[in-house]
């Protein structure tokens, strides 16, 4: 039996009015839907490739938590529905939420 796909929606890092939607395997890491924005879809790229080696991270919105690159996103608590912040590096999750 094939586990179902959690449907999130990214946050763009620096355009507060782009999201990507993605549909994601539970068993997904945030290194791994990093990789896949990188790519994008038929539009091309979403995000723009990572700056001097240091990668984007991911923040669940509704908890406000920073995920762990090679975590499985089940295991950080990602549902259904759920937004995911996208931060550049060394952007820091507190620094972008007291905007939103």
């Amino acid at each position: 039996m094939e586990m179902q796909k959690l449907d999130l929606t990214f946050l763009h890092p620096t355009k507060s009015d782009e999201t990507f939607k993605m549909a994601v395997a539970p068993k997904a890491t945030a290194r791994q839907c990093v990789t896949q924005l990188l790519k994008g879809d038929d539009h091309g790229a979403w995000l723009k490739p990572e700056v001097n080696g240091r990668p984007y991270e991911l923040v669940l919105s509704r908890t406000e938590t920073l995920m762990d690159a090679d975590r499985p996103l089940s295991d950080a608590g990602v549902k259904a529905g759920d937004t995911i912040a996208v931060m550049r590096p060394g952007q820091g999750a507190e620094q972008s939420y007291r905007g939103r």
